[in-house]
């Protein structure tokens, strides 16, 4: 497996960063980490990735889990700013949103807490 390369920050630049966070900020990292916190909704993105767009129907194609559930966890991902949907026709295609998110678990995938 290729690693992909980390932009190193020092600790004070971190600092510096951290600090410059407002609270409104804060707590919207922290809803995005809490919306991503589910194996149904990393499936989702994984899925989206690969296709770029699918409707629920299309979602549903390639995971067993009833519509009703899907739709919930679609919503939370919408609601969080991960992925945004238009309608085309009768349907609604998902889509990614915010493309740092890739980057974002990009880095977790090769984060070294998860060789335990």
């Amino acid at each position: 497996m290729s690693m992909i390369p980390v932009n190193r920050v020092s600790y004070e630049e971190l600092e510096e960063l951290i600090n410059s966070l407002s609270f409104y900020k804060i707590k919207r990292i922290s809803n995005i980490f809490k919306g991503l916190a589910h194996p149904l909704r990393l499936q989702i993105i994984k899925l989206l990735l690969k296709h770029e767009a699918l409707t629920v129907s299309g979602l549903l194609e390639h995971m067993e889990v009833e519509q009703s559930l899907l739709s919930h966890h679609l919503a939370i991902l919408r609601r969080i700013g991960v992925l945004e949907s238009h309608k085309q026709g009768r349907n609604f295609f998902y889509r990614i949103r915010e493309p740092r998110i890739i980057e974002l678990l990009s880095c977790m995938a090769h984060c070294t807490c998860l060789n335990e």
